[in-house]
């Protein structure tokens, strides 16, 4: 089952996420400085998510590893992360969704 979280843009979500594992949880439009993420090493809380996927989309477009479809699957899930400012990744879940390879890539390209 998927949930999602959705704020206007200015909405200070105000959760505690301490003990929680977060299989299928979106965040929309939601502020998370307030949230307290998960403890679980598979949990990653990310900063400046919005600039980071400006970066990305730039690395990819350069990076001639990528296959056309490999592109268009990071282009896709980044591009739904354009307007965030913190996310909370689960990366267990995305691993049994779309392997450590992609995993990899993806976070590599947020750097």
């Amino acid at each position: 089952m998927d949930i999602t979280f959705e704020g206007d843009g200015t909405q200070k979500l105000i959760a505690n996420f301490e003990n929680c594992i977060l299989d299928g949880v979106r965040f929309v439009g939601c502020d998370l400085t307030q949230c307290i993420p998960p403890k679980s090493k598979n949990h990653v809380y990310v900063e400046q998510v919005s600039s980071r996927v400006k970066k990305a989309m730039k690395k990819i477009d350069d990076d001639p590893n990528l296959s056309d479809d490999d592109r268009k699957v990071l282009v896709r899930n980044l591009r739904k992360l354009e307007h965030m400012e913190q996310y909370i990744f689960n990366t267990a879940h995305m691993k049994k969704i779309y392997g450590d390879v992609f995993v990899g890539r993806f976070f590599s390209s947020l750097e």
